[in-house]
Formats: C-alpha cells, sequence, structure tokens
C-alpha cells in the first residue's frame, strides 16, 4: 500500500505534466518573455547622469492578469531594475515566479560630493594663501 504522500508526489507529476494549472498552456512562456520586454524597456529609460527613471502607476499584467511588480534598488555604483511576475500560484518571492533583472553602473551622487570636496580644499588653501600673504607683508620693513 503506498503513502499518502507517494500519491500525491504521483499526482501532482501527473497535473504537471498535462498542464493542469494554467502551467501547461503557453502562459509561462508568455511570461518569461513579457518579463524580459519590460525590463530592457525599463534599461533604455535612464536620466542624463545614467539612473533609472523610475514611473509609477503602471499597471501592466501578466498572462494570469496579476499585476507586474518593478522594482529598482541600488548596490553601490550598481543601480538594478527587476521585474516579476508572481507565476502560476500567484504568490510573490516563490519557486514559480518569473523574474528578470538588468542593471547598469552609474556614478549619480558621487560627482557632486567630490564637487563639493574638491570646492572645500580649495577654500581652505584660499584662506591659507591670504594668510601667508597677510604675514609676508606685515613682515616688510
Amino acid at each position: 500500500m503506498r503513502r499518502v504522500s507517494d500519491v500525491m508526489a504521483i499526482l501532482l507529476g501527473l497535473a504537471l505534466l498535462i498542464g493542469v494549472g494554467g502551467c501547461g498552456d503557453g502562459k509561462v512562456e508568455q511570461a518569461q518573455k513579457q518579463v524580459r520586454a519590460k525590463v530592457d524597456v525599463l534599461d533604455e529609460q535612464r536620466t542624463d547622469s545614467g539612473t533609472y527613471v523610475r514611473k509609477h502607476g503602471d499597471e501592466e499584467k501578466d498572462p494570469w492578469g496579476r499585476q507586474l511588480l518593478v522594482r529598482f534598488y541600488r548596490s553601490g555604483i550598481t543601480e538594478y531594475v527587476e521585474v516579476r511576475s508572481a507565476g502560476p500560484d500567484g504568490h510573490f518571492h516563490g519557486q514559480d515566479d518569473i523574474v528578470s533583472t538588468s542593471s547598469v553602473r552609474n556614478f549619480s551622487g558621487i560627482g557632486s560630493g567630490i564637487k563639493d570636496k574638491v570646492g572645500e580644499a580649495a577654500k581652505e588653501a584660499t584662506k591659507g594663501i591670504i594668510r601667508g600673504l597677510r604675514e609676508g607683508i606685515r613682515e616688510q620693513p
């Protein structure tokens, strides 16, 4: 006599083979193409400094009629865009999610930091030169 877990595993395998639950009707392939195309479009939309343009209110739906999840995030000088479909089960961050990611390296924010530090250094150097000139003039006979 087979155990219930063995029977369930066999039934799940058969369901996947015949496409029960929407997995075998091409929707996964559609979603894979859709999230890749979406991430490609977003990857092309950048500001002059190279950062991604963030759009709000996008209501694009996956083949199961659920909204795609679009996320932007940074790590050091790398910025990422991720597009995610919840997949056949409808729950985000599961094993059946369909995800596409792209990244760009940019130095946004770093340039202004360098500019500020150079400006401070120039200001201090100018103060030192002026002090030196004053002291030099005072020491003149």
